[in-house]
């Protein structure tokens, strides 16, 4: 007689494909166990099922499931979890006025501190997408009194310091005189503190001391005060003797002078007179050579600080090093090193940075399925190893990947392979030959990618819009990076760029633009615009200097500069969060930032 077959639990099945990654599989289970639940389970497995498909960032698809879901029979605080997840994908929508009107229906039980935290944290964000910065602030700070987990309460402090930092000083002085919560009042006064610390006669190491007496249990990171009293160590502690190691003829001669220049107008239009360190410029040449000379020229000079050079091989070779015998910013980032020496920073403009934004801001779009359209070359395979690298443990997928040649000016074919149209045309030919006979034929783009990730010049850039129409994909997000934009408005060529999304530096979207950059504009003029952003490479290089210590010690800290808000990752490398724009009437226009801001005043 045969062994009866091990009968499958499908709920069992669901846990396993959920831990394995494989949410869609989960979802499958949950609905199986759906169709012949009774009505309270059935809504159970369902509104698990919507809570799958939104951790996958299937939105419409969690949107579509959530509303099949009956409410009425489930218990209230799983009503709660129904009600939370309403409101976090119409956020996810940039629907932001009703998903505060979802939430202000919601009767909030204290006692389940998770829902209630989770509450709150929507709220917020709610509320920065509405520009209401100051309740988006009061709202992280509640919801700090619903959660014990260090790792939720550091993500927490992480949105809520950048926030709270960025409000004006009269804003701060009112909440710490006037809000009732002691938790408000202490993380106000610590922001007011932030801003006000070199002001005549403030005596920080005190007015920390006096905070910590008056907020004893404050559930501040103590790395937050701690980043506050090192302000003012960096204030005593800048160079005096900066060399500048640049090439300043070759091929590299013309980005070279760009960023000295951008570095000496940083210099002059700095607001603290009383410090002006000695600035000497060093010739490097676009030799490892000439970099490394120029290197020992400066140490023997005096130099207290190195900025240099910019050569990226000469920038590896710096990094090999054991030690370096003073604290060094490189223009560049090194590759293909192990751990650089403690004294080296290194700052580069790199494309694969941009790549992985887009991976990012695409996905806090709501979007899981990609299709790529880069150069075939090597600067688009970095950027697409980059993409998928950061698109993957997102938990996204890349569906296709097409490359276009460099100087390509008629994408036609490339585009139609990327949207499945070769296919729909071959499915079509077949039809034809199989009937013989004429039918009416239109064909179909793929159904299955959520946007499209491009890497082009702007001359490129603009044919991809009005191709996209061309094969019935008009309605296909557009994500680029900064390589679309010459950095210059110029909406009577760029109208074909309409609805694009790209990242870039502050420097290049500010309207109006920056006074400095109308004074280098002024001064050099038609010459200054095809290095525009290396003006800023060149400020942010300069301004950055006093703040390394401090955003070394503390990887939380930011600043905010002309190349983006910047801050250290664990290699004492740059990093660079990017303002992200849409061209509408051919012109960029900046999007509502996310949570974040500078920690230095």
């Amino acid at each position: 007689m045969a062994s009866a077959k091990p009968v499958i639990d499908p709920a069992e099945t669901a846990r396993k494909l959920e831990q394995e990654g494989d949410l869609r599989g989960a979802v499958r289970e949950l609905n199986r166990l759906a169709e012949t639940a009774e009505p309270a389970e059935r809504a159970q497995y369902s509104l698990r099922a919507a809570m799958l498909l939104s951790k996958g960032n299937f939105i419409e698809e969690a949107q579509r499931a959530l509303s099949s879901v009956d409410t009425t029979a489930l218990p209230e605080s799983q009503r709660t979890q129904s009600q939370l997840l309403e409101a976090k994908i119409l956020l996810t929508q940039q629907k932001a006025q009703e998903a505060l009107a979802i939430l202000q229906t919601i009767s909030i039980n204290e006692s389940d501190a998770a829902s209630t935290f989770q509450y709150y944290q929507l709220r917020a964000d709610a509320q920065r997408l509405l520009i209401r910065p100051q309740l988006a602030v009061i709202d992280l700070i509640t919801s700090e009194s619903f959660s014990n987990n260090p790792a939720e309460l550091r993500a927490n402090q992480n949105k809520l310091w950048p926030m709270l930092t960025d409000l004006p000083l009269e804003t701060l002085r009112s909440m710490a005189k006037n809000n009732t919560s002691d938790d408000v009042q202490g993380w106000a006064r610590l922001a007011e503190l932030n801003k006000t610390y070199q002001l005549p006669g403030m005596n920080l190491s005190a007015e920390i001391k006096d905070w910590r007496i008056r907020y004893p249990l404050h559930k501040a990171a103590e790395e937050i005060v701690q980043a506050i009293l090192a302000l003012k160590q960096d204030l005593t502690e800048r160079p005096q003797h900066i060399a500048l190691l640049l090439p300043q003829s070759g091929s590299f001669g013309k980005s070279g002078a760009a960023v000295r220049d951008g570095f000496m107008a940083a210099y002059y239009s700095r607001g603290d007179d009383s410090y002006a360190p000695n600035i000497r410029v060093y010739e490097t040449g676009d030799t490892v050579e000439g970099a490394d000379a120029a290197y020992d020229r400066a140490i023997q000079d005096g130099a207290d600080f190195i900025v240099g050079p910019l050569i990226k091989d000469a920038v590896t070779k710096l990094a090999s090093n054991e030690q370096l015998p003073v604290p060094t910013l490189a223009l560049n980032i090194a590759t293909n090193i192990g751990r650089p020496p403690t004294k080296l920073y290194q700052f580069g403009l790199l494309p694969e940075d941009e790549a992985r934004q887009v991976a990012e801001k695409a996905w806090l779009d709501g979007h899981n399925q990609a299709i790529v359209f880069l150069p075939d070359d090597p600067r688009g395979q970095r950027l697409l190893a980059s993409f998928q690298d950061y698109w993957l443990k997102l938990c996204g997928n890349v569906l296709e990947t097409q490359a276009y040649k460099g100087g390509e000016k008629e994408f036609s074919d490339t585009m139609q392979r990327l949207l499945n149209i070769d296919e729909s045309n071959d499915r079509f030919k077949q039809l034809k030959q199989l009937l013989k006979t004429d039918i009416k034929f239109e064909p179909r783009r793929r159904g299955d990618a959520d946007f499209i990730f491009v890497a082009a010049t702007p001359t490129q850039a603009r044919q991809t819009r009005p191709q996209l129409k061309f094969y019935y994909a008009s309605d296909l997000p557009v994500y680029a990076t900064s390589s679309i934009f010459t950095g210059i408005a110029d909406p009577a060529v760029d109208h074909d760029l309409n609805d694009i999304l790209f990242c870039d530096m502050p420097w290049t979207l500010s309207s109006p633009p920056s006074p400095l950059w109308s004074r280098i504009a002024q001064i050099w003029g038609d010459d200054s615009y095809s290095v525009k952003r290396l003006y800023a490479f060149g400020i942010d290089s300069y301004n950055i200097i006093p703040h390394l210590h401090r955003l070394s010690t503390f990887r939380f800290q930011q600043t905010r500069g002309e190349t983006g808000i910047l801050s250290l990752n664990e290699l004492n490398q740059v990093q660079r969060q990017l303002t992200w724009a849409r061209f509408a009437h051919g012109i960029p226009q900046v999007l509502e930032q996310p949570i974040t801001g500078t920690m230095a005043p």
